[in-house]
């Protein structure tokens, strides 16, 4: 145990250790790794100092104090300073630092070491982290380009924060401006800011688009310089529906399992002076769930028991979501990414472009897409019913029913019979005979009533009276084998 008087928490800790033969001083921030041991062989005696200067050994040792936890006695150990300042070395401090915490009138005792280390160390090591980050996937930048916007960041950081205070929080620095290879975003938000290196030179630079949304939305790689983390921004052309885009993913920032909001942005096209804007939102790594499914890399990710817990995340996920009484209605494969965290994958729930609140006139239109379409709303289609009725009973059966379809698709990786049909009417069509045919199912009832499949025939239940609700959904999910 640390007195906190002795020690600066923000920099390290002392662990007792388990033997007699060391105690362990561990620095914060550096991947939880043990860098500074003393041995209780470290010299004494004169003979052991001399024959320790004779053999080259390191002399060099400062006194930490610390508090016993089991004999409750305060403790003065000696620390081996070279042997943490060599570490700290190879992770990308500078030698002119690493001499001058060697330097006895520099770090007289532990605490001052510790000191030190928070104030001069951590930082150049966070840095070196992301720097590493930054060399990873693929980056089209050369070593020299990555090390030029490092040093534009550090230089120019306290100037492009101001700016972007002054400009509706957010600032673009273009390559025309910085002489950098790449675009620069820092944002300023609630007190805390960032900074993006933006891919989306496509026609000059080579990067690559990683994709496109609904609404004429382009989406490039981009990489969070404050965190050493890669994202994605995405560029709308629609004011409209990127304010409502935006305005739903800030409801569900820090739910699990919902998209991230990291940023946004308003700015003049370069070549057009036309007025755009981008969101930026948090990389899943693993990409969209419909190309694992059908590239036969899913089963692989999630075994029948890492899926049953994955699912029962993405419905408590999707419960948030109906607490504010919203419905996504465009749920899917191809809305549901996949990211790695540890060694587990995630599943993650994204685009909320079609989702409604409901009691407002968006949640009237039939909208979405056509096969996991509820078949009540196949059935409105079917009869020319151009708008959902004020009927509050078959909202969020919508969203259980897709659900339902994605489940069934993770599953048998195939999709249900009415994918079959080319033409959308028939889609329709076929489903909207589960609405009029009480007695049609999608497939047999199970005969397991612990099995997934039985959750999935609960789930896709045409009549809403008859149909699961996500509590019941996460509550077998919990319970079952």
């Amino acid at each position: 145990m640390i007195t906190g008087s002795i020690i600066n928490s923000r920099a390290a800790c002392l662990h007792d250790s388990d033997g007699e033969t060391c105690n362990r001083l561990q620095i914060n921030g550096i991947d939880n790794k043990i860098y500074l041991i003393a041995t209780k062989t470290i010299p004494s005696t004169f003979a052991e100092k001399l024959y320790h200067w004779v053999s080259w050994g390191d002399s060099r040792y400062t006194e930490l104090t610390y508090l016993d936890s089991a004999t409750k006695k305060t403790i003065t150990i000696l620390v081996n300073k070279n042997s943490l300042l060599k570490r700290l070395h190879r992770a990308g401090t500078s030698k002119e630092l690493i001499n001058k915490a060697l330097e006895p009138s520099v770090c007289k005792n532990g605490e001052e070491l510790s000191n030190f280390i928070s104030e001069n160390f951590l930082q150049a090591l966070k840095q070196k982290s992301i720097a590493n980050q930054f060399a990873t996937r693929n980056n089209p930048l050369s070593s020299k380009e990555r090390t030029e916007i490092f040093q534009y960041w550090v230089k120019n950081k306290d100037d492009l924060i101001n700016r972007a205070k002054t400009n509706s929080g957010s600032i673009r620095i273009r390559p025309s401006e910085s002489g950098l290879s790449r675009t620069l975003l820092v944002t300023h938000e609630d007190g805390v800011t960032k900074a993006f290196v933006i891919f989306n030179r496509m026609k000059t630079q080579n990067d690559k688009s990683i994709g496109s949304g609904g609404f004429k939305t382009k989406i490039n790689l981009c990489f969070e310089l404050t965190e050493g983390k890669w994202a994605t921004h995405t560029s709308f052309s629609d004011e409209k529906k990127f304010l409502e885009e935006v305005d739903v993913l800030k409801q569900y920032r820090n739910i699990p399992n919902i998209l991230q909001l990291l940023a946004t942005d308003e700015y003049k096209s370069h070549k057009t002076d036309e007025t755009k804007y981008s969101m930026i939102t948090e990389l899943c790594t693993e990409g969209e769930a419909f190309e694992e499914i059908f590239n036969s890399n899913f089963n692989s990710k999630f075994p029948p028991g890492k899926l049953k817990h994955a699912c029962k995340e993405l419905a408590i996920a999707l419960q948030e979501v109906h607490k504010t009484r919203r419905i996504h209605r465009d749920i899917k494969p191809e809305n549901i990414f996949i990211t790695k965290v540890g060694d587990e994958y995630k599943l993650v729930l994204a685009d909320f472009g079609i989702s409604y609140e409901i009691g407002t006139s968006a949640g009237e239109k039939l909208t979405g897409t056509p096969p996991y379409f509820h078949p009540k709303i196949a059935y409105f289609i079917c009869n020319h019913i151009d708008q959902i009725p004020n009927d509050n009973q078959i909202h969020q059966p919508i969203d259980v029913w897709a659900l339902g379809v994605v489940f069934y698709i993770m599953k048998y990786e195939d999709t249900p019979n009415w994918f079959n049909e080319d033409d959308r009417n028939q889609v329709f069509k076929k489903l909207a005979e589960y609405h009029t045919d009480p007695t049609k199912e999608v497939f047999p009832k199970p005969s397991d009533t612990t099995s997934f499949e039985y959750l999935i025939w609960n789930m896709l239940q045409a009549d809403p009276a008859k149909q699961w609700t996500l509590e019941q959904v996460i509550a077998f999910l919990e319970t079952s084998p």
